[in-house]
């Protein structure tokens, strides 16, 4: 499997009131009157949807241009920091864009860039149970 790539080290942080999460926690409810209970065979974490807004130069939209159109292939999968937990080295998550980045100008030469994201997940907080196949359930 190919390295993931960073996001720009050159891009500014989300802004605080640009940054948002949402999503639901991926559990089907719903009431059987009958019929037996199955597990489905693979289980995981949907990914959580993240909005978030940067304030950038010129020069930086074309680095998000670039990141999103060449680096990643609109699809693909890369690094960057999880802004929920103190910025730290273990602290990552692996996103992709959902969707195409948008900009508007604010002023000259500057503007805000909108990435609407997917995490996938995190590398910290893994639940570390999770060292099942598909015929052995983890005890504790």
């Amino acid at each position: 499997m190919d390295e993931l790539p960073w996001f720009p080290a050159s891009l500014p942080p989300p802004l605080v009131d640009g940054y948002n999460e949402s999503g639901d926690d991926g559990v089907l409810r719903s009431d059987f009157d009958g019929g037996t209970k199955t597990r489905p065979r693979v289980t995981g974490v949907p990914p959580t949807e993240v909005a978030c807004v940067l304030a950038c130069s010129q020069a930086q939209k074309q680095i998000i241009e670039d990141f999103y159109y060449v680096t990643v292939g609109r699809n693909g999968r890369f690094w960057w920091p999880d802004f929920t937990k103190p910025l730290n080295a273990q602290n990552v998550g692996v996103y992709s864009f959902s969707g195409r980045p948008t900009f508007s100008a604010k002023q000259p030469a500057r503007f805000r860039a909108s990435l609407p994201l997917l995490r996938h997940n995190r590398v910290s907080g893994v639940f570390l149970l999770d060292f099942y196949d598909e015929t052995v359930w983890p005890t504790t």
